[in-house]
């Protein structure tokens, strides 16, 4: 299944807002990460928290919400479930809003033109992951210029992964709050290696045979078929 060049799904974007919060009390685990709380997000779209302890009183609490909407999430609610009672201080904050890309437009731009990083497609288009693929992206360019002496020399992305995105971009348009129990299903269910490897765009078949079959397979076929009307995927 590969989405048609050109395609583009209705504009989704991931808007994230954290903040470094210090307590006055030792009331951190820092030996506890959380990666998905979805217990203070009522909104329309779909929205999660997560807390990355430092010590035991210091975290970067962070809400992120998935959908249209280029609205900051609030993360002042999950700070409360971390800090309880004790008193507390913001020492920094990071914001901001990525597009999830329906397809990025053509990588080549010139004779030695080579678009990188976000303009370049590195971002996940269903995830907002960017990190390893850019360093990844990295490493094939520098290749690429020793072998061939220009950048296009390059892997592209494997259709699977294009056809993947564009599934679960149209499941988050159409059940974007009720997608809570898939993400659940996916920590739950799958071992994080294979989760990560899914997320970041380098799964094997078998990982994305563990991550298939551990989703609830509702709003994906839902959107599987929404898109096939609609001759955005073959």
């Amino acid at each position: 299944m590969d989405p048609i060049p050109g395609a583009q799904p209705a504009a989704l974007h991931q808007a994230f807002r954290g903040v470094w919060v210090r307590t006055g009390a030792p009331t951190v685990d820092p030996a506890a990460a959380t990666l998905l709380d979805f217990s203070a997000d009522d909104g329309p779209d779909l929205g999660f928290a997560y807390v990355l302890p430092v010590d035991e009183r210091r975290a970067m609490v962070m809400a992120v919400r998935m959908g249209p909407s280029m609205d900051l999430p609030d993360p002042l609610p999950a700070v409360a479930r971390v800090v309880g009672s004790s008193r507390w201080t913001i020492e920094a904050e990071e914001r901001g809003v990525t597009p999830l890309p329906g397809r990025p437009a053509p990588r080549r731009t010139g004779q030695r033109m080579l678009r990188i990083g976000a303009r370049g497609g590195r971002v996940r288009a269903s995830t907002g992951y960017a990190v390893t693929r850019v360093l990844a992206d990295t490493g094939a360019i520098v290749a690429s210029l020793s072998r061939h002496g220009h950048p296009f020399g390059i892997p592209p992305d494997p259709r699977r992964d294009r056809a993947l995105d564009a599934i679960w971009l149209a499941a988050l348009a159409r059940e974007r709050a009720d997608l809570e129990p898939a993400f659940l299903a996916l920590f739950r269910d799958v071992p994080v290696d294979r989760v990560l490897r899914f997320l970041d765009g380098g799964a094997s078949p078998v990982d994305v045979a563990a991550v298939v079959a551990a989703l609830p397979p509702g709003p994906f076929l839902g959107a599987l078929g929404a898109l096939a009307r609609q001759r955005l995927i073959r």
